[in-house]
């Protein structure tokens, strides 16, 4: 990582970078490989280098710190927290699916339809704020009349990973009150074990 941050060349992948380091030791390239793409979920012909380096970077207290943080309590809680802040549960529209855009300045709607039944459904307002997935923001399963500019540009530089995700489900709580709390990432890359043990007891 060090040799990451201290290249002055154009940005370049990390697949790249790694092939042009003069160094034989084999297994320090497949440790930082299996870093790149277990805990980054990233592929390294894509992966920017200045990319990693800006994500490794941190003073201590940003999203970018190497402590890791969860809710002491369930998760579905902080739904719930935002449910509350909601004066007007109806304006949140689940079950629909988005399927059309029509943009013109000072206008826009939206062409929808129900999840189960199939049912159309439209929608009509001023401006649109959008947080759509990355992978479906880029799949033609959306369509504008016209899009932002430049928007195919930007997307083409941006990529999601791809994670295998593994849920297991306990008869009983094993972590937190006085045992020592850990969590586990496990990355498989060409027989090389990536693993990260985490002590969590202070988040």
């Amino acid at each position: 990582m060090k040799a990451l941050s201290q290249h002055r060349g154009s940005d370049q992948n990390i697949k790249d970078f790694i092939e042009r380091q003069h160094t034989r030791d084999t297994a320090a390239k497949a440790s930082f490989i299996s870093y790149v793409e277990g805990f980054h979920a990233a592929d390294t012909h894509l992966m920017s280098q200045e990319a990693l380096v800006e994500s490794e970077q941190t003073d201590g207290e940003g999203l970018n710190d190497s402590q890791l943080f969860r809710p002491l309590q369930r998760y579905d809680l902080i739904l719930q927290k935002i449910f509350e802040s909601i004066n007007h549960l109806d304006c949140i529209k689940l079950g629909t699916t988005l399927k059309k855009i029509n943009w013109e300045k000072g206008k826009v709607s939206l062409s929808c339809e129900n999840t189960s039944t199939k049912e159309p459904i439209f929608y009509a307002c001023e401006k649109l704020v959008m947080a759509i997935p990355l992978g479906v923001l880029k799949s033609s399963n959306i369509e504008w009349n016209q899009q932002p500019k430049d928007l195919k540009k930007t997307l083409n530089f941006l990529e999601m990973g791809h994670v295998q995700k593994l849920i297991l489900k306990f008869r009983s709580r094993f972590l937190g009150g006085s045992h020592k709390e850990t969590a586990v990432i496990f990355s498989f890359h060409s027989r090389q074990l990536f693993s990260d043990v985490v002590d969590l007891s202070s988040s």
